[in-house]
């Protein structure tokens, strides 16, 4: 290969590139993507899903949050039914006057699954050990409070 060859191949790749970035002017990027969870206008929901991001890291929101009002000692309860082959949590969180807040799990039979161990307005199922089943079962859980107020709850989920 010439010299001139060499000169004229430069040349050619030179304007190639100069003439690629004048038509990237005119470059948008796309926009932003959307928050997929934005914040939920129900304040113990919002508590919820910020608590989520740390206590149950990517696990994913199953359905919608189940809301109670509750008397002071008096329970709650509500089904759930898991599928086999995932790990399971449920958060809780109350009103400040709710006081204390227990989380208890029990199987169709009566049998103590599982309980909160954490104090105060919040409380979790699975923070220690996640529920996992290996079979799809339907188990109860009820919340004690210790005092009145509104309380949610939501269940999360992972493979």
């Amino acid at each position: 290969m010439t010299y001139a060859t060499r000169v004229l191949r430069l040349l050619l790749a030179v304007v190639v590139l100069v003439f690629g970035l004048v038509g990237c002017g005119g470059y948008e990027p796309p926009p932003a993507p959307q928050d997929p969870e934005p914040n939920p206008a129900d304040p113990l929901e919002a508590r919820i899903r910020h608590r989520a991001r740390a206590e149950a890291p990517y696990m994913i929101r199953q359905g919608e949050a189940r809301h109670f009002t509750v008397a002071p000692g008096q329970s709650a309860s509500f089904t759930l039914v898991l599928a086999s082959g995932l790990c399971y949590k449920v958060i809780a969180q109350g009103a400040d006057t709710v006081g204390e807040l227990e989380l208890l799990l029990y199987t169709n039979d009566g049998v103590l699954v599982q309980e909160d161990t954490t104090t105060g307005t919040g409380a979790i199922l699975g923070s220690t050990r996640p529920i996992c089943l290996e079979d799809p079962a339907q188990l109860r859980v009820d919340l004690r409070a210790s005092g009145p107020g509104e309380v949610a709850t939501q269940l999360y989920a992972s493979p």
